[in-house]
Formats: structure tokens, sequence, C-alpha cells
């Protein structure tokens, strides 16, 4: 019975930038959605959400979730000297460089099974990404002709590329090189 209310109340506009309160509900505005949010801690009470004229209930229920630290991350080179430490460090482990470009789907589709890699291969291999936009001359010296291309060096040198968004290719080509 307390959703028309609610709804009444909410629709009035002299309310429409003010919380409103009650002993079973905590209604928050959002300014950035106008939607209106149950900000009791309480998770017996409600959920309401308010949006296009609607006022929505659902159970506010506790959710656990679990975090995981990742081992390893891609690292984004942004100037020629990081693309230096990069080659540096290929001469104690496997470096893979994968060269993207913001505007290329298969990039941005193979992406987390890069992320997913750089964790299973976090002591073996250092995964670094480049975008062939902004690093034109560093491309065209290694000769990246398609994006995306993941590039392998090993002791300073380049052993091996992958070129396409092809996930199994791209773990074949870290087992060879990782064991």
């Amino acid at each position: 019975m307390a959703a028309p209310r609610i709804r009444s109340l909410l629709s009035s506009s002299h309310l429409r930038n003010y919380s409103i309160s009650s002993s079973l509900l905590l209604l928050t505005r959002n300014p950035s959605s106008s939607s209106y949010t149950n900000t009791n801690t309480n998770t017996t009470t409600p959920h309401y959400r308010y949006t296009n004229n609607t006022l929505h209930q659902t159970l506010n229920t506790p959710r656990n979730f679990t975090t995981s630290t990742a081992k390893m991350t891609v690292i984004k080179i942004e100037a020629a000297d990081t693309y230096a430490q990069a080659l540096e460090e290929s001469k104690t482990k496997l470096v893979v460089i994968d060269f993207f470009a913001v505007w290329c789907g298969p990039c941005r589709v193979i992406a987390p099974k890069v992320d997913a890699f750089s964790n299973d291969y976090a002591e073996k291999a250092s995964f670094y990404k480049l975008d062939v936009d902004e690093h034109q001359q560093i491309a065209a010296e290694l000769e990246v002709r398609a994006m995306p291309t993941f590039l392998f060096f090993k002791d300073g040198k380049k052993v091996s590329e992958v070129v396409g968004a092809n996930p199994s290719a791209l773990k074949a080509a870290l087992d060879k090189y990782c064991a």
C-alpha cells in the first residue's frame, strides 16, 4: 500500500531533489540518472528504485563476492623508453607485445583472453600492449601490418609472431616459448 503514496511523493516536483526518510525506507536521489535508491542497510527492507515515473521494488539481499588479486597485468607501452625496457626484460624471460588499435574490433575481443594469459603465465612471461596509432615508428620498424599482432621476444630478439585474434595460436606460442 505504500507504493502509491511513495510514487505520488516522488513525482511531486518540490521533493525531487531531497531524500525521503521513514523508519522502513530511505530513498536517495541519484542526480545523474534521476533514480531513487533505498540506502537503508537493513537487508530485510525492500529495495525501491524510481525511474520513468515507475516505482520498482526488489529484495535487498546481501551478496557474497569473492575477489582475487591478479598476478600480472598487461602493461601499456606509453613511450619509447618503455619499449626499450620491454626488450631489456626479454633477456631474462619471454616478452609478449600486443600491437593493437583502439578502433580495432578483434583487438577488443581478444583483450580479455590476453589478460587471462598474463595471469596464467605471470612467472614465465611479461605482457605489453602497444597502440600502433600512437607509436607508428615502432610498428613500422617491426613490420606490423595487421591488428592484433603479437610479437614474442626472447634474449632481446624477436622469436615468433601471431597475427590475428587467435587465442589457440597465442596459447600454443606461449606454451612453446615458456617451456
